[in-house]
């Protein structure tokens, strides 16, 4: 079920600063940027020809991210599993012990998607994603 790797998301306090770092590496410029409410962060994605690299910053000082940050420091964030259907994956998962943290939402974008619970992930923070999200 989980064939293809939508996103990898690595958090970082200064977002411009990010988007710089991941210019170099890639030779290329953010395919979209822009908030991410949820998380009280805006985000820039960089699209590679197998895989989306997504640089993520807080914008609220108080929200989930600056609280990673601060416990974790800059670095790798999360993963993302591209699917077909965001419920029914999370379903499937659900039955061998995977469960998900909430009900899909859109996040960025039209980007659906259904974050795993850490308990059943042995603390890897990773979601679901619809595959074809752009």
């Amino acid at each position: 079920m989980l064939t293809h790797l939508h996103h990898l998301a690595f958090a970082v306090h200064d977002l411009e600063q990010g988007i710089a770092l991941f210019r170099r590496l890639s030779g290329r410029e953010p395919a979209y940027r822009g908030p991410v409410t949820t998380r009280g962060a805006e985000v820039a994605v960089f699209k590679l020809d197998n895989v989306n690299i997504e640089v993520v910053a807080p914008t609220d000082p108080e929200g989930s991210l600056a609280t990673h940050l601060g416990l974790h420091g800059e670095g790798f964030f999360h993963l993302a599993f591209g699917v077909d259907n965001v419920d029914s994956a999370a379903a499937e998962l659900a039955g061998r012990g995977i469960r998900t943290r909430s009900a899909p939402y859109v996040a960025f974008r039209d980007w659906e998607i259904a974050y795993l619970r850490g308990e059943d992930t042995d603390g890897i923070a990773m979601h679901l994603i619809r595959r074809d999200a752009d």
